[in-house]
């Protein structure tokens, strides 16, 4: 992803991310009214390289020297799953009594929550890209 960010380097790394965002939040709306198993692959992969890139960006604006780059690049990775897992620890007992109750609360949830998220990257797209 860092090679790839010195070629986008005209994009800005947070305009990337807001895409990315907008783009996960739109596959899962759709996943919603048809499933198509066979693009779940292509689009995570994209998804992931999309991220990385913004993130790449990000560690080359910050100069780093070439021996600092991969600890950086996990310590920031491993701050990054460590803050994700903390989430679905907070998030479970939520979902988890919502899909106790049937499908219509996990559908609402599933819905209003994906364009919740949806909201937000196109908005911190449009700020990154036209702001």
């Amino acid at each position: 992803a860092a090679a790839l960010a010195g070629v986008a380097g005209r994009v800005p790394p947070q305009t990337l991310v807001g895409l990315a965002l907008f783009a996960a939040c739109y596959f899962a709306l759709l996943a919603r009214s048809a499933r198509p198993a066979g693009l779940r692959w292509p689009v995570a992969a994209l998804f992931g390289l999309v991220h990385g890139l913004g993130f790449a960006g990000v560690l080359a604006e910050m100069t780093l020297p070439r021996a600092r780059l991969v600890p950086a690049l996990l310590g920031f990775n491993v701050g990054v799953e460590l803050g994700q897992l903390a989430a679905v620890a907070a998030a479970w007992p939520v979902l988890d009594l919502l899909a106790r109750r049937g499908e219509p609360w996990r559908a609402a949830v599933v819905g209003y929550g994906s364009a919740g998220v949806l909201a937000m990257g196109v908005l911190w797209f449009a700020g990154r890209a036209f702001g």
